[in-house]
C-alpha cells in the first residue's frame, strides 16, 4: 500500500506566498531589475525585423535598411511599400500604424462613412459592388436602417440582396 503524506500549512502562509508570486518584481529576474532591461534590450531579446540593435537597445531601422525585394504591401495612405519590413520601419519611426494589406493594388477597395440619424449613428460601407449599412446599436435595426429619412437611395435589404 502506498502511503501519502500531507503537510498542513497555515492558509495565511499559502496566500502570502501566492500573492508574492504575482508581484512585478518576482516575475523579473534580479539581473533584469539591476540592469534596467526592457523588452527593447537586445542583449536579452531579438529585435524585430524592422529594428536593429544599437548600444544594447532595439531601435527603428531607417526604412531603406530593410531588405529588398520583399512581398509588396500597401499602406493605410494607399502608398505602396516594397516589404512589410519597410512599412513597419516607417510605422516604428513615426509611432503610428502604416500597414494596410499585402499586395500591389493600393487603391481603396472600400470606403467607410459614419452618418448621424437622430440619436443613432450608421456606418455605411461603400464597395466596388455597391453600398451596405452596418448596424451595431441595439436600438438600430434593419427597419430603422431602411427608413427613407436616412437618405439612402434604396432599402438596405434590396442593396444587400443584390450582392449576396
Amino acid at each position: 500500500a502506498h502511503l501519502k503524506w500531507f503537510i498542513l500549512i497555515p492558509i495565511t502562509f499559502v496566500l502570502d506566498f501566492c500573492k508574492s508570486l504575482w508581484t512585478k518584481a518576482s516575475r523579473l529576474s534580479l539581473e533584469c531589475l539591476q540592469r534596467n532591461y526592457t523588452r527593447l534590450s537586445c542583449s536579452k531579446v531579438f529585435c524585430l525585423p524592422w529594428q536593429r540593435c544599437i548600444s544594447g537597445k532595439c531601435v527603428c531601422k531607417l526604412p531603406y535598411q530593410c531588405p529588398r525585394p520583399g512581398i509588396a504591401v500597401c499602406g493605410l495612405n494607399q502608398k505602396p511599400h516594397w516589404s512589410f519590413c519597410h512599412a513597419q520601419a516607417i510605422a516604428c519611426r513615426d509611432s503610428k500604424p502604416v500597414f494596410s494589406h499585402y499586395g500591389t493594388n493600393c487603391k481603396d477597395v472600400f470606403e467607410v462613412q459614419l452618418h448621424k440619424f437622430g440619436d443613432n449613428e450608421v456606418v455605411q460601407v461603400k464597395t466596388a459592388k455597391g453600398k451596405a449599412l452596418v448596424c451595431a446599436s441595439q436600438q438600430w435595426n434593419m427597419a430603422a436602417a431602411n427608413d427613407r429619412r436616412v437618405g439612402f437611395q434604396q432599402s438596405l435589404e434590396v442593396g444587400l440582396s443584390k450582392h449576396t
